[in-house]
């Protein structure tokens, strides 16, 4: 998903930096997916794209805020715990 997204946007700048982080978004998925599932990151992945569908990209962007934003403070809560996988 992310590699494609970055893909989309035939900037160079913007998919040598998904490259490069490639390994921590699969650490992460990974983490996320083991504590809380997949349900939250379905549903803004969903919105996301139908917004790129739909030609609307401020709502596409907003949905992709709102998902880092849920994944940053998931982190942030969860920080004193154990997260070697």
């Amino acid at each position: 998903f992310h590699h494609m997204i970055a893909e989309g946007t035939h900037n160079f700048i913007i998919r040598q930096t998904s490259s490069m982080l490639t390994d921590l978004l699969k650490w992460h998925q990974k983490f996320q997916y083991d504590n809380i599932g997949p349900d939250n990151s379905i549903k803004w992945h969903g919105r996301i794209v139908e917004a790129i569908c739909a030609g609307d990209g401020e709502f596409a962007s907003v949905c992709a805020r709102i998902h880092i934003d849920n994944s940053i403070r998931y982190i942030k809560d969860n920080k004193d715990r154990d997260l070697s996988l």
